[in-house]
């Protein structure tokens, strides 16, 4: 008889549930999961760093990410540990990273935007003279001799 084949009359009824019972534990390995899955303690500690610190409107930034293997970033479902951003005002983005054993953990990070200010700057010249007197409304006053 060959050794690696048994008769189903050979076979006991607890040994088809081991064979199961090991069947599944190698599944459960190749699959990466065993039976329960550990739990994520301490969660991973999502830093977010930005590139400039404040923004103007209209100007480009980067984003960036450490603490995680990987990142999904919210406004514009973006990925990776560094992202760049043009927004048009003050922003909160939420990036999720995702580590080693699939833990994931989320910050979030608020994102000053400066508004841009409009100027209006009224010249009137003296007539018959070379003086030319320039002000700027909500401008108070400028230091001596700051522009000539």
């Amino acid at each position: 008889m060959n050794k690696f084949f048994v008769k189903n009359s050979d076979k006991k009824i607890g040994g088809r549930f081991s064979y199961l019972y090991f069947l599944f534990f190698l599944l459960s390995i190749v699959s990466g999961k065993l039976f329960a899955q550990a739990p994520c303690n301490p969660p991973l500690p999502i830093n977010v760093n930005a590139s400039p610190s404040v923004l103007c409107a209209g100007n480009t930034a980067s984003l960036t990410a450490t603490g995680a293997n990987s990142y999904t970033w919210q406004p514009g479902n973006l990925s990776g540990s560094t992202v760049s951003v043009t927004p048009a005002v003050s922003t909160s983005y939420t990036v999720t990273g995702t580590g080693a054993l699939g833990c994931t953990s989320s910050a979030v990070y608020y994102y000053p935007v400066a508004a841009l200010n409009n100027m209006t700057i009224v010249a009137n010249q003296v007539p018959c003279t070379d003086t030319l007197t320039v002000s700027i409304p909500g401008v108070v006053a400028f230091p001596p001799n700051a522009a000539k």
